[in-house]
């Protein structure tokens, strides 16, 4: 498989709780070719490896994904919120099917992770059930197969 830079944006409002514990398992991905953007509204001190760091000023995400797109080195885009990790596999497994050319985007499930809390798995639960996600709810399931969306 070719060699593929990818940018991961992570639009905020503020460095959190949730992104200290999001940026180092981002940089325990296997792929190592990736560069994090992460855009806060203020500026900040913290740093990462492998991250920038670039205040937006009070904005909405849709429009700090799209600076984020635009700041970018990456040939693809990945888009990460600020709660949320990937598996240590999840470049490696969404690059592959940008080998199709037919393909433009790729997405996968947002499963609760093993380690949280007792309330944060009953709202991922009622997310995957029908009465919560509906025909919906397979963005929090892992139903083992790929398929158009």
């Amino acid at each position: 498989m070719k060699k593929i830079k990818v940018s991961i944006v992570i639009p905020i409002i503020e460095i959190n709780d949730y992104l200290k514990e999001s940026i180092p398992k981002i940089l325990k991905l296997k792929n190592k070719d990736f560069e994090i953007i992460v855009l806060p509204n203020k500026k900040s001190d913290h740093t990462w490896e492998k991250t920038r760091i670039i205040p937006t000023g009070f904005s909405n995400p849709s429009k700090k994904r799209n600076l984020g797109v635009k700041e970018a080195q990456g040939e693809i885009i990945a888009f990460l919120d600020d709660d949320a990790y990937p598996d240590k596999d999840w470049l490696d497994t969404a690059l592959k099917d940008f080998e199709d050319k037919q393909i433009v985007a790729v997405g996968g499930p947002a499963i609760t992770p093993e380690d949280d809390s007792i309330l944060q798995k009953a709202s991922g639960a009622m997310s995957e059930s029908m009465t919560g996600g509906g025909k919906a709810r397979e963005r929090f399931i892992s139903i083992g197969k790929k398929h158009f969306v």
